[in-house]
């Protein structure tokens, strides 16, 4: 088998291997979503235990990664491509992390005896952010820059979503005082949705950068 061939089949395994943890990620932030619409605590529990999982599939990815490097001393786009694929990996497993916070915020909520109406726009964040990753996978897996550059463009949609909600959500504390607690981890699981979000435009900036060589806007930390 020549250097180029044996190349080629590494990076279509570690492709899909990338799109098995987008699918993965995406799927937690969906069962998230869930966990908190009906105070499931089951489910919650669920997903922070996949999130091990995740940052195993990341870590064996990030290792292939290096190997690559190392065994095939990649030029030009292909070493864009594993580098990208590292930046996009450390991505996914804090969006992995995101998931599982708010589950974790969920827990306390039902463990509190907290099952406080949502804010009306707080789901619709939620599905803003799922669609997001979705888009940004579509975009890796196709290698669309523009799928790419619609996720940029969603990402204010939720940042005013994310606006909105805090808005209800000072305004539900100031209703119901006792409450209080309850109504502050709701405004740290919007905050978890909203980085969520944030590392989502990140694939997209990523894929952008492997077919450019440039990025135009500076990553979210």
């Amino acid at each position: 088998m020549t250097m180029r061939k044996e190349y080629t089949q590494e990076m279509e395994t570690l492709h899909n291997n990338m799109i098995r943890i987008g699918s993965l990620v995406e799927k937690s932030m969906d069962q998230a979503r869930e966990t908190l619409e009906n105070y499931d605590d089951d489910l919650a529990i669920k997903v922070i235990a996949n999130d091990d999982v995740i940052d195993q599939l990341v870590l064996e990815v990030t290792h292939e990664c290096i190997l690559l490097i190392a065994k095939q001393q990649p030029v030009a786009s292909d070493l864009r491509d594993i580098i990208a694929n590292l930046k996009l990996a450390t991505d996914f497993e804090r969006m992995a992390d995101n998931a599982e916070d708010v589950c974790v915020n969920v827990r306390y909520m039902i463990s509190s005896g907290y099952r406080l109406p949502l804010p009306k726009d707080m789901i619709r964040m939620f599905e803003e952010a799922k669609t997001m990753a979705r888009v940004a996978m579509d975009a890796y897996v196709t290698r669309d820059r523009e799928k790419a550059m619609q996720v940029l463009k969603r990402d204010d949609v939720v940042d005013q979503l994310y606006e909105l909600t805090l808005n209800q959500l000072v305004q539900a504390m100031k209703d119901d005082s006792k409450s209080i607690n309850g109504y502050l981890s709701l405004v740290m699981v919007a905050k978890h949705v909203e980085r969520f979000a944030d590392h989502a435009e990140n694939v997209a900036e990523w894929v952008i950068y492997y077919l450019e060589g440039a990025l135009d806007v500076k990553v979210q930390e």
